[in-house]
Order: C-alpha cells, then structure tokens, then sequence
C-alpha cells in the first residue's frame, strides 16, 4: 500500500531541484576547501623530516591528482543529475496545464541558482581561495554560471516533461 502512495508525488519538483542546487553547491565548495587542507597536509609532511621519501612523493602525486579527479566527479554528478532527471520527467505522467506552475517554479530555481552562484563570486574572491579554485576549472566554470545552467536544463526538462505525448502517442 506505502508504494501506490509513492506513484502520486509529484509535487516535490521544487524541493529536488532545490536539493540539486545545494548538492552541486555545497560540493563546489567542499573540493576548494579539500584541496586548500591537503594544500596545508602536503607542505607539512614535505617539510617533515620524520617522513620517507616514498611518503613523500606519493603524497605530491595525491596532491596532484586532487583537482582533476573532483572536478571531474563534479562533471560527472552534474550530468548524472541532468540525466536521470530527463528520464524521471519523461516517466512522469503530466498534464500540460501544469506548464504555467512549472514555469512559476523554475523561476524561482532561477532566482536561487542566482543567489548561489553570486555567494560563489563572492567566495572566489579571496585571495587564498582564488588561486586555488583557479585549479577547479569545471566547478568554477559551472558554478560561476550556475543560473545559465539551471536554465538550460529546466526547459530541456520541460520539453521532455510536456513533449512526450506527440512521442508517445498521447
């Protein structure tokens, strides 16, 4: 019985969406801080003389691989996000008189990817923490431009939600 509930909610557009935003945020933010740590770990354990040099080196090769790695699991979530969003839309029965609500709410994930990528300008502007992000270049491109982003894949969602009758034969 709890599972025929489950079929009928569909009204958590917004609280996913904004889940999403705060997701790939908050991951932006947890990688720069990451890399700024292990950035203090590496020049301390460089700088040890208790350390070996196979530590040693294998600790600079962690802290080079660091950035790439994060910023391509952020490119990966950000299009597995995207991705499994377009399926679950098209799963979704809608009814296209719902189009102006769903417009209303993605306005307003607009507005909040707005803010998010601001308080993101404003985070990137300190000096310690603009030469780092500087090595993030997919997180910094995507969250410098997360308003742009979250436009494009609401209406690609949005077709997909309200299209897929004249493909499915409804």
């Amino acid at each position: 019985m709890a599972l025929r509930n489950l079929d009928c909610r569909k009204g958590n557009v917004v609280l996913e969406g904004t889940m999403i935003l705060i997701t790939l945020f908050v991951f932006s933010l947890m990688a720069i801080y990451g890399y700024q740590i292990f950035d203090d770990m590496n020049t301390d354990i460089q700088n040890s003389a208790d350390m070996s040099n196979d530590s040693k080196t294998e600790m600079s090769t962690l802290w080079d691989r660091y950035p790439n790695v994060l910023d391509g699991l952020f490119a990966l979530a950000l299009g597995l996000i995207w991705l499994m969003t377009l399926i679950a839309s098209f799963l979704i029965d809608s009814n296209p008189a719902l189009f102006v609500v769903s417009v209303i709410l993605l306005i307003c994930l607009l507005i909040a990817s707005g803010l998010l990528a601001n308080a993101y300008s404003e985070f990137i502007t300190d000096d310690s923490i603009s030469t780092i992000s500087s090595n993030f270049p997919i997180i910094e491109y995507v969250s410098s431009n997360l308003l742009l982003f979250v436009l494009v894949m609401g209406f690609s969602i949005a077709i997909v939600l309200y299209a897929k009758g004249r493909v499915v034969g409804g």
